[in-house]
């Protein structure tokens, strides 16, 4: 996850199979520590990333981004789950998550 011009929060996702992968499928979202408790600040509707000729094991999602409103220090995480459908056809579940918090100074919502 990364801030871009703290203006948006973009989520990075990369999905690697061992063998080579039409395309993997992901509903994603970021996170935030809200009132010590971790809530939703942000849901995105299911992606389809399509693994290339040249890099036939992996689907890259890079086109993930919430508004963000400066001037509000607040950490955040991206998970998402899915599945990969592979080149076999062979169907695989798959949940990933950023693991740790990362900090920026805005807020997702808040204006």
């Amino acid at each position: 996850m990364e801030s871009k011009n703290v203006e948006a929060i973009k989520l990075n996702i990369t999905s690697e199979c061992n063998l080579p992968q039409k395309y993997t499928k992901v509903t994603a979202r970021i996170q935030k520590i809200e009132n010590n408790r971790e809530v939703i600040a942000s849901n995105f509707v299911s992606r389809v990333a399509n693994s290339s000729p040249k890099s036939p094991k992996t689907a890259i999602f890079r086109n993930l981004f919430s508004v963000c409103y400066p001037g509000i220090v607040v950490a955040y995480k991206g998970s998402a789950e899915g599945y990969v459908l592979l080149e076999n056809g062979k169907k695989i579940e798959v949940v990933g998550t950023s693991g740790k918090y990362e900090v920026a100074n805005c807020s997702i919502g808040a204006q």
